[in-house]
C-alpha cells in the first residue's frame, strides 16, 4: 500500500517493492511516471514525480497521540478511515490531471480507487498483490465492475480464484512462485 510505508525497491512490503521496481523499469522504457504515494518514495529518481500523499507510512502511525487515544477496533477503524482519506485525496489528484495519463496502475489493493473507477475515462489495471477474497476484488460480487479496470495476477491461483472477474479483464504475469510450484 503506498500509504503504509515508502515504495522504494527494498521495502519491507512487497507491494511497495513491486511498485518501485515496476516505476523503475517503466522509466527505462522511456515512460514518465507520476507516483502517488507516501514521502521518502524514489523521490529522486528522474522522470519519475513523487505526489507525496502523506509525510509518513501509516505503519508508523499507531504510535501518534491520535491513535493512542483510542484502543482496540476503534484505533484499527481510525486507522482504516485515515488511510481512506488518502486514497480519495490520491482519487481527486489522478482525476484533475487524467487527461495527461494513458492509463493508472492501482498496486494498492484497496477497493476505494477501484470501486470509484466509474468516473474515470483511462484504463485502470488493479495489481493483485493479496488473496482474491479481499475487498479489492470482492467488492465487485457487490457493484458493478467498471468497464476500464483491468486486473493483473502473480500467480494462476489468484488468476482462477477470481471468479467475479471476466477472462477478458484479467490476465496472469507471474512474478511470484505459483502455488501449484510449491504443493
Amino acid at each position: 500500500n503506498p500509504i503504509e510505508r515508502p515504495v522504494l525497491p527494498n521495502a519491507a512490503g512487497g507491494g511497495e517493492s513491486w511498485t518501485a521496481r515496476m516505476a523503475i523499469e517503466l522509466v527505462k522504457r522511456e515512460n514518465t511516471i507520476d507516483l502517488y504515494a507516501t514521502s521518502g518514495s524514489l523521490e529522486r529518481l528522474p522522470k519519475i514525480k513523487l505526489k507525496s500523499l502523506i509525510d509518513r507510512g501509516t505503519n508508523q502511525r499507531s504510535s501518534d497521540e491520535f491513535f493512542k487515544k483510542r484502543v482496540g477496533s476503534n484505533a484499527e477503524s481510525m486507522l482504516t478511515k485515515f488511510s481512506a482519506t488518502f486514497a480519495t485525496k490520491a482519487l481527486l489528484a489522478i482525476k484533475e490531471k487524467e487527461s495527461n495519463y494513458d492509463l493508472v496502475v492501482d498496486s494498492s489493493t484497496d477497493f476505494i480507487v477501484s470501486a470509484n473507477w466509474s468516473f474515470f475515462q483511462k484504463p485502470l489495471v488493479v495489481i493483485g498483490h493479496l488473496p482474491t477474497s479481499y475487498s479489492y476484488i470482492d467488492i465487485f460480487n457487490n457493484i458493478d465492475l467498471p468497464e476500464n479496470i483491468y486486473y493483473v495476477f502473480p500467480s494462476m491461483f489468484q488468476y482462477n480464484s477470481a471468479t467475479n472477474i471476466p477472462e477478458s479483464r484479467k490476465f496472469f504475469v507471474p512474478h511470484g512462485i505459483d502455488v501449484k510450484e510449491i504443493s
